[in-house]
């Protein structure tokens, strides 16, 4: 695939100032490796599965896009979209369909209009399956055709199973890879980066399955909220509202600071769909102790309350974390798995 050249030696410009190493070849942010260009994509930094999302891009490396594209964002579009996912598309995303029968034993079923139903008719029965009284589906049961508890429609009920990890893998890598889009190779090279990184990193290149996530991104486990603001109308009343910004399309983020002014966190703002969610990860000045950095980061994500911090609305110019106006009262961070 055909990647902005622009952009590539913009890259290849900003990794040798930041290395000091001269490369003709793209290296990726997460594994390091110099990628021929026919292993590279412009990859969306949030998947572009989502109904309504930034399509920013960024280039990458083809098959580690792949994969966390396959193994954790695919469970978390699917749980964002599920609002606006009509019921049989929703069975259809069903790797396996189960109908429970009026005995309360349970039969595989496909849909009616399914390559396998060719052969089904007068060999399996053909049920409704119904939803608050609408049709839903047609489906074939693998049952014989003349089985004694099947009769008339069948309510539909579907438990959607979702990963907490599958939400932290995907939306860290989409927050790394923000913040490489804004910073270049100094979001790759700093200790804290290189701690993102590595987890990023370690997950792909052991191929890991997608339940075993939690076991390389537990320290981003308190990283993703969801978020609103809050204040006061004329009666004095709390009113809460999505917050306004957006990282990928407005290019400002929230960068934390301790009382003493040692940043310690960044956190990336994203829309999707009708959800603002808030993504932290550890940030920090080049002259600041990681030791800070990195424990200022757990104790306050672990519980947002337990420290003093201040929260800016910034801007990377190039070369620094630039602060815009006055700390913000950051509201109501509400976990995303409840």
């Amino acid at each position: 695939m055909t990647v902005d050249r622009a952009k590539l030696a913009s890259h290849l410009d900003d990794y040798f100032r930041v290395s000091g190493q001269k490369t003709d070849r793209f290296v990726c942010p997460i594994t390091l490796r110099k990628c021929n260009e026919d292993e590279l994509i412009d990859g969306h930094i949030l998947n572009d599965g989502f109904l309504c999302a930034s399509r920013r891009k960024v280039i990458q490396y083809g098959h580690i896009d792949h994969f966390y594209g396959s193994c954790v964002e695919a469970g978390l579009v699917r749980f964002l979209n599920l609002r606006h996912t009509s019921d049989l598309d929703i069975l259809r995303q069903s790797r396996e369909l189960t109908v429970t029968l009026s005995d309360g034993s349970k039969v595989k079923a496909f849909f009616a209009e399914s390559r396998a139903a060719k052969k089904a008719e007068g060999h399996f029965p053909l049920v409704d399956l119904i939803k608050d009284g609408k049709h839903v589906a047609s489906v074939y049961l693998r049952t014989p055709y003349d089985s004694p508890n099947v009769s008339g429609p069948i309510d539909v009920t579907k438990t959607a199973v979702f990963y907490r990890y599958d939400w932290v893998a995907s939306l860290v890598k989409a927050s790394y890879l923000t913040f490489f889009d804004m910073l270049g190779y100094t979001a790759v090279f700093t200790p804290w980066g290189d701690t993102i990184r590595r987890s990023l990193k370690q997950f792909y290149e052991e191929n890991a399955k997608r339940k075993d996530a939690g076991k390389y991104f537990a320290d981003f486990r308190n990283a993703i909220h969801v978020m609103t603001t809050r204040s006061l109308d004329e009666k004095g009343n709390e009113i809460r509202y999505d917050y306004p910004s957006d990282t990928l399309t407005d290019r400002e983020a929230l960068v934390h600071f301790t009382p003493r002014g040692i940043m310690f966190a960044g956190t990336c703002i994203f829309k999707v769909n009708d959800v603002t969610i808030a993504v932290t990860l550890p940030e920090g000045a080049p002259d600041t102790d990681v030791g800070v950095v990195l424990d200022w980061y757990k104790v306050v994500t672990e519980d947002p309350t337990a420290r003093p911090q201040m929260v800016y609305r910034s801007r990377y110019d190039g070369c620094q974390w630039l602060r815009q106006g006055n700390p913000l009262a950051m509201g109501i961070l509400t976990d995303l798995y409840r």
